[in-house]
């Protein structure tokens, strides 16, 4: 699915505007409906939107997030912390 976030926290990493999603300014809910308006009227943009985002997110999936740690441990125990 495409993503439309508040622009905070941290959400803008995941978020790349026009790519995978629209980011709002908190509070903004004009911006939010026009973005959700935007996608509920545009099924080409929000499949391929949503493709996008499947990309981005499959880089923080669990298998990647424990292969990122467990390379941090290993450098950590090494004593090689210094890149």
């Amino acid at each position: 699915m495409p993503v439309v976030a508040a622009n905070k926290y941290a959400l803008p990493e995941l978020v790349k505007p026009g790519q995978n999603g629209f980011l709002f300014e908190p509070g903004d809910s004009d911006a939010l409906s026009k973005h959700l308006i935007d996608l509920f009227q545009n099924e080409e943009k929000r499949k391929r939107m949503g493709a996008e985002s499947l990309r981005i997110v499959s880089a923080h999936s669990i298998e990647a997030s424990l292969s990122n740690y467990e390379a941090l441990y290993t450098k950590v125990q090494s004593g090689n912390i210094t890149n």
